[in-house]
C-alpha cells in the first residue's frame, strides 16, 4: 500500500510570490507580510531561488485562521498591538477626566465617605 503521506502536490496548485499576489489582488509585499504571520510555503526563496507556494494550502491559511484579537481584549493581541491598545487607553482616560467623565480615585473615595456619612447620619468630615 502506498504511503499517502508522501503524496506529491499537484502541480497545478504550485505558484510563486507573484503568482498568489495576482491572485488573491494584493501586492508582493503584503504577501511577504503573509509569510512573517505564518502563510505556509513549500520553498523558501532568496535572490536566485522563487517562493513555491501551494496555492490550496494559502487559500486555506487565508480564509481558516482565527480571527483578529477583539479590541476590548489587549492579552489576546500581538504585543505591538497591545502596546497601542494600552497607550491609546490612557489617552483616552485622560481625555475623559478633563471632560469629567471619569473621576479619579482619590475622588471616588472621597464621594464615597461623603455619601457613607451623610446616610449614617454621622456628621460629614470635610474631605482632604
Amino acid at each position: 500500500m502506498a504511503d499517502v503521506t508522501k503524496i506529491a502536490t499537484h502541480t497545478a496548485r504550485l505558484a510563486n510570490k507573484s503568482q498568489i499576489a495576482e491572485f488573491f489582488e494584493v501586492s508582493t509585499n503584503a504577501v511577504d507580510g503573509w509569510i512573517r504571520r505564518g502563510c505556509p510555503f513549500i520553498q523558501r526563496g532568496d535572490l536566485r531561488t522563487p517562493w513555491i507556494f501551494d496555492l490550496l494550502k494559502v487559500l486555506e491559511w487565508r480564509f481558516t485562521r482565527p480571527k483578529r484579537a477583539r479590541f476590548d481584549d489587549p492579552e489576546a493581541m500581538s504585543p505591538r498591538d497591545r502596546r497601542h491598545w494600552y497607550e491609546g487607553e490612557a489617552v483616552r482616560i485622560q481625555i475623559e477626566e478633563l471632560r469629567a467623565n471619569l473621576i479619579t480615585r482619590d475622588e471616588c473615595h472621597a464621594e464615597k465617605n461623603e455619601n457613607y456619612f451623610s446616610a449614617s447620619g454621622m456628621p460629614v468630615q470635610a474631605s482632604r
